[in-house]
């Protein structure tokens, strides 16, 4: 049996460009969550540092984060945060207390 794999992705937004990062993060999430093997597909915003933006995801298995990172909606995700952000920092998570 596969063990399901969180992602904690964050991204700060360039300043004056908080409004617009959040606008395409938000619109990211209807896509994400539609995607077979997604568990959960949530996006944050920071309330201590401003423009700063996290995602918790889950997916079933490694196989569902690949196809994820092949969508042309997270491709357009990645390409349209690329000039107003510092970029995407990724970590991926196995659950041990369970």
């Amino acid at each position: 049996m596969s063990t399901a794999i969180d992602i904690v992705a964050s991204v700060q937004a360039k300043a004056g460009h908080e409004a617009e990062v959040e606008k395409i993060i938000k619109a990211a999430v209807p896509p994400a969550r539609a995607e077979e093997g997604n568990i959960k597909y949530d996006v944050h915003k920071d309330l201590q540092r401003k423009g700063h933006f996290v995602f918790i995801e889950r997916w079933a298995d490694n196989a569902a984060i690949g196809k994820h990172g092949g969508t042309p909606h997270f491709q357009q995700l990645v390409k349209d945060l690329q000039p107003i952000s510092e970029g995407l920092d990724v970590t991926f998570l196995e659950c041990i207390s369970q």
